[in-house]
């Protein structure tokens, strides 16, 4: 990943005057970032950044309980301010779709088997995250057949959802196209055993 580049060395008069919120004052912060100051403090923009998640892990409960009173307090301007937001949070999410198209549609397919799941009751999820995992620990194979799976896979539930499984990450296989559709809703055992006779 590129370096981000700074901007011009200026004072914090300078930044002021200009009207900037930010400012690069040409040394690093006493912890060694360098980055830009906020124009308002002169603090680090990454001290500060780093002392703010800090305090939220701290504080989550409570800022999550305070956001959630405030939304139930306020429901007319919580939609209006979500209204608001909408367009430029769906232009972000178009872009971000197209600048990782691997991880928005395991993105997709994830969200789409945690619907499935809701709708049958069955508890358990996992992210994008835990499939990359699980597609490295497969060694990029099919589970069934070991064939490649680097250009496509489908994620599979060794127990479908439809016979009682899980929708934990533990009860997911990644298997080729023709083995999934080979398999159908039946248990992973049981399609062995069917396939090897």
């Amino acid at each position: 990943m590129a370096k981000k580049k700074l901007p011009p060395v200026m004072t914090r008069a300078q930044a002021k005057a200009a009207g900037l919120k930010r400012y690069w004052r040409g040394t690093p912060c006493l912890k060694g970032h360098r980055a830009e100051r906020f124009t308002s403090d002169a603090h680090c923009v990454v001290c500060t950044d780093q002392k703010f998640w800090a305090w939220y892990d701290e504080n989550k409960a409570h800022v999550v309980a305070g956001v959630k009173a405030w939304r139930e307090q306020n429901p007319k301007r919580h939609r209006l301010q979500r209204l608001r937001e909408l367009p430029a949070n769906r232009e972000r999410m178009r872009q971000w779709a197209k600048d990782n198209p691997e991880r928005y549609s395991q993105s997709c397919k994830a969200r789409n088997h945690a619907r499935r799941s809701r709708e049958r009751n069955a508890p358990g999820k996992w992210t994008a995250d835990d499939i990359d995992k699980l597609f490295d620990q497969q060694k990029r194979r099919c589970a069934a057949c070991r064939v490649s799976i680097k250009k496509g896979y489908e994620i599979d539930h060794k127990q479908p959802l439809s016979k009682g499984g899980t929708n934990y990450i533990s009860n997911i296989q990644l298997l080729c196209f023709s083995c999934n559709r080979s398999k159908g809703s039946r248990p992973h055992e049981v399609w062995l055993a069917e396939r090897s006779l």
